[in-house]
């Protein structure tokens, strides 16, 4: 919380390209308006800086890598209707860092380390598709964009350490007007002839937008989802509960409501890489919808990823980590989007097999037992499927996060196949064996004695 506010207080951002922050929590702050509202399934450990423009020429990014567990910069797709789906991305252990500094994101084997007090970059945003090969190091392309469309450019960062604000750069004890000033990206448009312009010129130069994004589904089609669904209560949560790779909008959740039927969802749905809602093309999303409609409480299991550890400011990072970073979160419906509550990889206890058990519930059906002290995490499900008439209180979803998958991991979520025609049955549980999150449903009373 103190992080959040700290971070909302002091990025007013009235004279840069950037956006106030974004956070879970942010959003909820008095004075916040529709730019600040995390509205696209937020982590409560991230927060995230948006750039909204129209332009022609390039962009220079200057900045520090920040005192964080990841961080990236991203370059969205225009899907239509507003929504945004997989872009063009660089990863912070993807950027060289300027001459003289150091990248933290690196491993020790490349010169890397956390501590490093010289830490600047340059990255250059270009206008197109990247070329086939030698693409330039530090370069960000933006796909196949004219500058009568809106860039969508968007800063990542996930879990700042300890004692740090939302960017990883500006400490939360001293006010330091420099640090604030450095803590994001300077920007510079550079123009044919090698011309250049920074500074408050370039909000009318570039059409700065900073409205906030659209929730990238309608009230209207989730309503028309559930009125033509068997199960009107509950769809299009199941009583066995799923959790499922998100793949696009229109197969992962419009073809939700007919997930017993895979052969039909796939037809009906076509399964694609579009992604949306402002997804990471880095991080792999897997989502299970839920209702307290068929049991007190949800459980869900799972084998925890291994993970770096950088939240008490650990000055190296492990050579080859499953995931960069791993978290699961509580959030309402599409047409909603708010998140509601998050723990990540370093919060969750672990048995000794290094499993996790995570138990979602309304606060008075809590097991008694559901506490952190007992190996067990506890999600609140906020307000269901979010704040709309007629929204279902008692529907909600559980969405976990796989962030930079190592591609030496052999049961990641890189591997699931997209479901087709030929072979329309999801193979998450087959490829991911116990790194999957399996879910099941009971009463309070039963997890009280069974745990």
């Amino acid at each position: 919380m103190e992080e959040a506010r700290t971070t909302f207080e002091r990025y007013l951002n009235k004279d840069v390209l950037w956006s106030r922050p974004k956070c879970l929590l942010c959003g909820n702050f008095a004075g916040a308006g529709p730019a600040e509202k995390a509205n696209l399934y937020p982590d409560r450990s991230a927060t995230y800086f948006v750039i909204n423009i129209h332009w022609e020429g390039n962009l220079i990014l200057t900045g520090r890598f920040p005192n964080a567990r990841y961080f990236s910069f991203t370059a969205a797709n225009e899907l239509g209707s507003g929504q945004l789906g997989n872009g063009n991305y660089i990863r912070g252990d993807q950027i060289i860092p300027d001459p003289g500094s150091t990248n933290p994101f690196w491993p020790p084997s490349l010169g890397g380390s956390r501590d490093a007090t010289d830490r600047n970059y340059t990255i250059y945003v270009v206008l197109g598709n990247a070329p086939t090969h030698g693409v330039p190091p530090n370069t960000l392309y933006t796909g196949n964009l004219s500058g009568t469309k809106r860039l969508h450019l968007s800063i990542r960062t996930y879990l700042s350490d300890i004692h740090y604000d939302g960017t990883g750069n500006a400490k939360l004890d001293v006010f330091n007007p420099k640090d604030i000033a450095n803590a994001l990206p300077k920007v510079t448009l550079n123009l044919p002839g090698n011309n250049t312009i920074s500074g408050s010129s370039l909000l009318k130069i570039l059409h700065s937008e900073k409205e906030g994004d659209p929730n990238g589904y309608t009230i209207e089609q989730w309503v028309y989802n559930i009125e033509n669904s068997k199960d009107k209560i509950n769809a299009p949560c199941l009583p066995i509960p799923l959790s499922q790779l998100f793949w696009n909008t229109d197969y992962s959740i419009t073809g939700a409501f007919e997930a017993e039927h895979p052969e039909k969802r796939v037809r009906n749905h076509p399964p694609n890489d579009d992604g949306g809602f402002a997804n990471n093309p880095d991080t792999k999303y897997m989502i299970m919808p839920f209702s307290f409609g068929f049991g007190e409480v949800l459980v869900v299991r799972g084998k925890m990823p291994t993970h770096p550890k950088t939240r008490k400011g650990e000055t190296t990072l492990p050579e080859d980590p499953q995931v960069q970073y791993f978290s699961a979160s509580t959030a309402a419906s599409p047409p909603s989007g708010e998140g509601w509550d998050t723990y990540c990889d370093e919060q969750m206890p672990l048995d000794k097999d290094g499993n996790y058990t995570i138990v979602v519930s309304w606060p008075w059906n809590r097991p008694g037992n559901a506490v952190l002290e007992n190996g067990v995490v506890w999600l609140n499900p906020g307000n269901g499927e979010g704040h709309y008439i007629g929204a279902r209180l008692w529907v909600a979803v559980l969405y976990f996060r796989f962030q930079h998958c190592s591609p030496d991991w052999k049961e990641s979520p890189m591997n699931i196949r997209m479901p087709t025609i030929e072979n329309p049955i999801p193979e998450d549980p087959i490829v991911m064996g116990p790194y999957y999150p399996r879910g099941e449903y009971m009463s309070t009373k039963d997890f009280e004695t069974k745990f």
